[in-house]
């Protein structure tokens, strides 16, 4: 049996959970990545922080990267503060380019004639813009989403809704393209946030490699600097009290590779834009936008399952 083959769309950077992803993909002996397109750029910066990861930690120009969509369809343009620890996370501060140009539709295209499936773990920018170009190429089976507040979280998790759910409201214009036009997979906000990354995890990871120590560095730096990390610890009764983040984006890319302890249900779904204030709706509708929903995951079986999978090769 081949390879299973995956694209990767980011918004890497800060929040420690995209390299969190990435770093499993990497480790994966399973697991081909065809190419990493990146969203809520500036200048090609988080282009840059991938290629550099690939490089350090053994990938090298193997897998294609391009940069994507430094703007997104609902005209946000606050999101420079994405970037305030970048010198922290990364060890530097990287340039940005002058003449910076988006091309990621051509690279998820490529993928796509590879075979491979879409991992979308940012905004949906980029993911409406390919199928602007590309109707009906993206369905359930190739196409995987990180994102949406369709059932609200179980009692003792974050009580978080759609102003809390970071893709899909950074471009809300680009998520009610992709939600409304293009049958795919999501994992649902409320499941993933029973997955994390703890303290003790991270003890595990200074163990190995420089990528561990890498991951064990940002994830104690994001707990420091996110303010809602230690709060919701705080809160929360099934949550670790040295929670360090969520595997939002881990549990994305596991799911779009066959981890199969996770419920989910098929469901027909609409969502709107403008629905007062930050938020967005999503309500499942007779008429609407027919999704696989990831609702529900062993989070501890996960935890271990990641936790193996990136140090198992390390």
């Amino acid at each position: 049996m081949g390879k299973i083959r995956i694209h990767l769309d980011t918004d890497l950077g800060a929040d420690v959970d995209d390299l969190c992803a990435l770093a499993w993909l990497m480790r994966n002996p399973d697991i081909e990545i065809t190419g990493i397109t990146t969203c809520l750029e500036q200048g090609g910066v988080r282009e840059t922080y991938v290629k550099d990861i690939l490089r350090r930690f053994g990938q090298g120009e193997r897998i294609p990267v391009a940069g994507g969509a430094d703007y997104t369809w609902s005209g946000e343009k606050d999101y420079g503060f994405t970037f305030a620890h970048e010198e922290r996370m990364f060890g530097q501060r990287y340039p940005r380019k002058e003449d910076y140009r988006s091309r990621a539709v051509p690279l998820i295209r490529d993928s796509l004639e590879k075979g491979a499936v879409v991992v979308a773990i940012g905004p949906l920018t980029n993911i409406a813009e390919f199928d602007r170009s590309y109707p009906g190429r993206l369905n359930r089976d190739n196409l995987f989403i990180m994102g949406g507040c369709l059932h609200r979280p179980e009692k003792g998790w974050p009580q978080w809704g759609p102003s809390s759910d970071w893709n899909l409201h950074m471009d809300k214009k680009a998520a009610q393209w992709v939600f409304n036009r293009i049958s795919f997979t999501m994992a649902e906000v409320a499941a993933t946030l029973k997955t994390y990354l703890s303290e003790r995890d991270c003890r595990e990871l200074d163990k190995g490699d420089g990528l561990c120590r890498l991951l064990a560095l940002q994830a104690r730096e994001w707990r420091r600097v996110s303010g809602f990390i230690e709060e919701q610890a705080a809160q929360c009764a099934c949550l670790p009290e040295d929670l360090c983040n969520f595997h939002y984006d881990p549990l994305t890319v596991a799911v779009a590779a066959g981890f199969g302890l996770v419920r989910s249900e098929e469901v027909r779904i609409r969502f709107e834009a403008d629905a007062g204030g930050e938020e967005y709706s999503l309500q499942e509708a007779a008429e609407g936008n027919p999704v696989r929903a990831v609702t529900d995951v062993d989070g501890e079986a996960f935890n271990r399952y990641w936790l193996e999978g990136v140090l198992g090769s390390a």
